[in-house]
């Protein structure tokens, strides 16, 4: 997989002990190029790596290194990801020094992120608010309408805004119809392309009146694959006609009505729609994916969508592309097929990236520069809008910090925050069980991935339910290693609530805690449902994907899904925290009551379309 800029550099550097300060000047062509790129700037050492590993220092703030590179470059933007961000004052320094490196430019330079909310977040929840994410916001929807879509929005863009960022990768309006989708899943509104519609639309108009670009995600649709595209490159089969019935749908209602700055494209095969195909870099013919395919992003989404804004790649070095492409093909067939800006082609983590990534810029430059020039010019046009629409900091610095430390996790808004999570609560199935009255039992177990988890659900209940005779109600929390030992447990005559979450990873766990795999899990989901009865019933709980509950939530006295399992550790305080275990406890005890619908349905309803290949080649 090594380019012809790799060779040439290697032949520049031939005996230099570090390369990272060559002066390498670019042309105006090249720094046209450049401003068409987006670069990760998640780590930064002002050393190359022992032995060209990894750089483990998160850059938190501009080192003059990087500094140099905007400058010298003109690079459109960068990307910034939680290793980033550890206070609101230093988020708003970090994102100012950028601003300040690229003030030759005379245009802003795009400062994103990926704050989702749910699963995805960048800004740390100590740091801003953090919401239950999509799926969660699509089950208020038959009760609220948009309106959490619009508060998420509002607050996102307000946090984003103050802070200095001024692209969000969001919303995700991938319509959730796989199961077995192992990367959109709750990400997602849900499966009904209308609501995702009515909800994508409220979340982009609300954020961008705030200053902040949205960019809706992933171009044609990531919903219906059971691969995901950091790891493999998927392959949906599905004609134009059914996407324009379907996974489409948001889009276009979206463009429509609330003019997106930018759409994000989808590092997937869709061979009945572009069959044409690209020799990788093995010799072997692979489908293009829709990043690079013309068909789709050029004759479909510019031409028959009528989307005016920019187009930009999900990261080019996701597996679904890097695995099949070298990084400067990568950069000219998705560019020659209508992308506007490249998402993170090179990485620059340390000093040596710095000149190969301005190798890399006019090993780029010169596959594009016998293209067609008025199809640049537009593509730089389009950023030159975007950018020049931008707000642009005009407080001085500790003015700016100040500001943002009223704005950023404030009540009201950690306020909405809980609201949804608590409306989102959707019970799937209930006979007669909940909610739970602390008269009826005595006792109660939890079985759940570990004792953090456990606990943060223990304490929520304690803090919701009230003692009766001053007795309060023994709680048991018991993991599923513990139960497979102890099967005096699976007989004992009380109420369990079993969490039914194949995916959750308690932060503070640690990586050698042992899990039970999904199958030994189920294998003890049919030993407890066996016990469950009138005086020990088993109520399932879903914390995060409610397709964990698919086959089993009929066999329960009860099925309830949340949507959002994520914890948070306090930095400060060494404290777990994770709201949506409360928003359960105030609705098993009573507190609250639930009125989430499920967004999607837990059957399997893309048997025709399942046929997917990690290996991408035709």
């Amino acid at each position: 997989m090594r380019t012809l800029f790799i060779a040439a550099l290697a032949l520049i550097i031939s005996g230099c002990a570090s390369y990272g300060h060559l002066d390498i000047r670019l042309t105006d062509f090249e720094r046209q190029v450049a401003s068409r790129m987006m670069i990760g700037l998640s780590r930064y050492c002002d050393h190359p790596p022992e032995n060209g590993g990894y750089c483990p220092t998160p850059m938190r703030e501009v080192h003059d290194d990087i500094k140099e590179l905007i400058q010298s470059t003109d690079i459109g933007g960068v990307i910034l990801f939680a290793s980033n961000f550890e206070s609101v004052s230093q988020a708003v320094a970090l994102t100012h020094q950028l601003q300040q490196a690229a003030a030759n430019q005379e245009l802003p330079l795009l400062v994103a992120v990926d704050q989702e909310g749910g699963i995805v977040i960048r800004l740390p929840r100590h740091v801003a608010t953090s919401f239950a994410g999509n799926m969660a916001i699509g089950a208020t929807y038959p009760s609220h309408g948009t309106y959490y879509a619009d508060q998420v929005g509002q607050i996102l863009g307000k946090e984003l805004q103050v802070i200095g960022v001024n692209v969000n990768f969001a919303p995700t309006l991938d319509l959730n119809t796989n199961p077995d989708n192992p990367v959109i899943n709750v990400r997602s509104f849900g499966g009904n392309p209308e609501q995702a519609g009515d909800l994508g639309a409220a979340l982009v108009s609300s954020m961008q009146q705030q200053g902040v670009s949205a960019a809706l995600k992933h171009f044609p649709g990531h919903g219906d694959t059971n691969v995901d595209s950091h790891t493999g490159l998927p392959r949906i089969d599905r004609s134009l006609d059914e996407l324009m019935n379907a996974d489409l749908k948001p889009f276009a209602r979206v463009i429509q009505d609330s003019a997106p700055a930018m759409i994000m494209t989808a590092h997937i095969q869709y061979p009945l729609i572009d069959e044409s195909t690209l020799t990788g870099v093995d010799g072997e013919e692979v489908i293009r994916p829709a990043t690079m395919s013309r068909v789709i992003l050029t004759d479909l989404l510019r031409k028959q969508m009528n989307f005016q804004g920019v187009i930009v790649t999900d990261a080019l070095d996701m597996k679904g592309i890097s695995s099949f492409f070298d990084p400067v093909q990568a950069v000219v067939e998705t560019f020659r097929a209508g992308s506007d800006m490249a998402l993170m082609p090179f990485h620059v983590d340390s000093v040596d990236d710095i000149a190969a990534f301005k190798l890399f810029i006019k090993a780029v430059s010169a596959q594009l520069k016998q293209d067609d020039p008025e199809q640049m010019q537009a593509a730089v046009q389009r950023l030159t809008n975007l950018r020049a629409g931008l707000s642009q900091a005009s407080l001085p610095l500790p003015y700016a910090i100040a500001r943002a430390e009223e704005i950023v996790g404030n009540s009201r808004h950690r306020q909405v925050e809980w609201h949804l999570a608590n409306h989102a609560i959707t019970t799937i199935k209930n006979d007669d069980v909940l909610p739970w009255k602390n008269n009826r039992i005595t006792q109660l177990q939890l079985v759940v991935d570990d004792h953090v988890q456990g606990q943060l659900l223990k304490d929520a209940l304690v803090e919701f339910w009230p003692m009766t005779n001053q007795q309060p109600v023994d709680i048991s929390v018991i993991t599923w290693e513990t139960l497979e030992s102890e099967s005096e447990h699976l007989s004992a005559s009380m109420p369990r609530l079993i969490l039914m979450d194949y995916g959750y990873r308690n932060p503070a766990a640690g990586a050698d805690v042992k899990r039970l795999s999904k199958d030994e899990k189920l294998v003890l989901v049919e030993q407890l449902l066996a016990h469950d009865s009138e005086s020990s019933p088993v109520v399932l709980l879903a914390m995060q994907s409610p397709y964990d509950l698919m086959g089993y939530q009929d066999k329960a006295s009860a099925a309830i899904a949340a949507y959002h399992s994520k914890i948070y550790i306090d930095p400060v305080t060494d404290e777990a925290i994770g709201l949506s275990y409360r928003a359960i406890a105030a609705q098993l005890t009573g507190i609250s009551q639930f009125n989430g619908v499920l967004p999607v349905e837990l059957t399997d309803t893309n048997n025709n379309n399942k046929e997917e290949v990690s290996d991408g080649i035709q």
